[in-house]
C-alpha cells in the first residue's frame, strides 16, 4: 500500500487500534519520520484520551410521533386524501361533504391538506418568487 498525505491519518487511527499488518505499520512510521512537520512518531501515537459517548434522554417521545388520523363515517387515512380531492371537484354527494366536515373537525390538522389545493388556486402560489435556476 502507498502511503500518500491523502490517507495516513487513516492508517495512522488504524495502526494505533491495532488493525495494521507490521509492513504497514513500519511503511507508516518511516513515512512521518520523512514528514518532521507531523512531529514525532511517539507524539503521534502518544496516549489518547479515552472518550465516552455522553448519554442523551429525551423524555417527550410521544410528542414526536405522527398524530393519529381518527376515522369517520368511512373516511380514514387509506383514503382521506381522495375525499378532499372529490369535494374540490365537485364530486361529492351532500351527505359525502358532512362526512368530511365531520372528519376534518375530528382531525384539525388535516385541515392543512384539505386546504392545500385552494391555496394553490387563489393566487397565493403565483406570487412565490422562485429563483432563478442557473444554467
Amino acid at each position: 500500500m502507498s502511503i500518500k498525505l491523502e490517507n495516513y491519518e487513516v492508517l495512522l487511527l488504524d495502526y494505533i487500534e491495532g488493525r495494521l499488518d507490521a509492513q504497514t505499520a513500519l511503511a507508516l512510521q518511516r513515512f512521518i519520520q520523512q514528514h518532521f512537520e507531523f512531529g514525532s512518531w511517539e507524539e503521534l501515537i502518544g496516549e489518547f484520551p479515552e472518550l465516552e459517548a455522553e448519554r442523551v434522554l429525551f423524555d417527550q417521545k410521544e410528542t414526536l410521533k405522527k398524530p393519529e388520523i381518527i376515522a369517520c363515517e368511512g373516511i380514514d387515512e387509506s383514503n382521506f386524501g381522495e375525499m378532499f380531492s372529490a369535494w374540490h371537484e365537485g364530486e361529492l354527494t351532500e351527505s359525502q361533504r358532512q362526512a368530511v366536515a365531520k372528519f376534518l373537525s375530528l382531525n384539525p390538522l388535516s385541515r392543512m391538506i384539505f386546504v392545500w389545493p385552494v391555496w394553490c388556486t387563489s393566487g397565493r402560489m403565483r406570487r412565490l418568487s422562485l429563483p432563478a435556476k442557473a444554467s
